[in-house]
């Protein structure tokens, strides 16, 4: 009995420091691109560009997110909740480098964004540069203290 409650509280420290660790900061962004220079980058990267929530992390919990730019100035988000759900659209990008999505069906706005391009990796960040989560279709989900912000979106290579 002794043995089961000493791991058991081993178990539990364990956990609590892994909880402990903060979480990654997100990177300096910069200047963003602007619209031509935009526009060249999603070129660049066809048949699809992917960008993860979160700089990049995903947590396997409800508020996980991705946004796929495709061929053809199309686009999708997937939002992942109890069960994934997918937005398709379209995209457009002003002079500016604005990155404007129109989505099918989407129950709220998507924020208009910037691409940022760096030494430490390629980014989409609200043009108002609110790190908030956006709940989108989702009926709720789950953040803790220990996530990095919602935003910035990391571009994924794999």
């Amino acid at each position: 009995m002794r043995i089961h409650i000493f791991i058991a509280a081993a178990c539990l420290t364990v956990t609590s420091l892994t909880l402990a660790v903060p979480p990654r900061a997100a990177e300096p962004l910069g200047e963003h691109l602007a619209g031509p220079e935009t526009q060249k980058w999603f070129t660049a990267h066809r048949p699809s560009a992917t960008f993860v929530a979160r700089n990049g992390r995903m947590y396997g919990m409800d508020s996980d997110a991705i946004v796929r730019f495709l061929n053809e100035q199309k686009v999708e988000v997937i939002e992942l909740g109890v069960a994934p759900m997918t937005y398709t659209g379209s995209f457009s990008v002003n002079e500016a480098g604005v990155i404007h999505l129109a989505l099918d069906k989407y129950p709220a706005k998507w924020p208009d964004m910037f691409l940022y391009s760096g030494a430490t990796g390629v980014f989409l960040n609200p043009t108002d540069n609110d790190p908030s989560f956006k709940l989108g279709g989702r009926g709720g989900a789950t953040e803790t203290a220990n996530m990095v912000p919602y935003w910035p979106f990391r571009f994924r290579t794999k």
